[in-house]
């Protein structure tokens, strides 16, 4: 998963982000990560993922009835 943890090390260094948004931010991205493996029943390259994709993710987060910030935080890691 080097583009995760590229992505991690720029919002370190550039973003000055906290360790509790990085541990957030990568929890949120192995989240989607597995979703997608267990939905779609393989293993997606980031370049893959689709307008369909992302519908399909963000229907089954607001399926789990999180909260309206949970679910911004998780859609801000896929732009």
């Amino acid at each position: 998963m080097t583009e995760m943890n590229d992505f991690l090390e720029m919002l370190m260094v550039e973003k000055l982000a906290t360790l509790n948004t990085i541990e957030s931010y990568k929890r949120d991205i192995c989240h989607l990560t597995e979703f997608f493996k267990l939905q779609l029943n393989n293993d997606l390259l980031w370049s893959e993922i689709n307008y369909d994709h992302l519908v399909l993710y963000i229907s089954h987060l607001h399926d789990k009835e999180l909260a309206i910030s949970s679910i911004a935080r998780k859609i801000s890691v896929i732009r």
